[in-house]
């Protein structure tokens, strides 16, 4: 059966195993290297000011 990717989603490489990390939507445990990663951008001045 053919694989979908190289990496099977994951950016570990040769490093061996990884933490887990707690998903925050449904706080199910999730490899640290397969887990997405998302940055929120706050802008610190209020809309109505800037």
């Amino acid at each position: 059966m053919p694989i979908k990717r190289k990496s099977r989603g994951r950016s570990k490489g040769q490093k061996g195993r990884s933490g887990y990390v707690q998903c925050s939507m449904c706080g199910e445990l999730v490899p640290r290297d397969k887990a997405k990663k998302a940055t929120r951008r706050v802008s610190l001045v209020d809309p109505t000011l800037a």
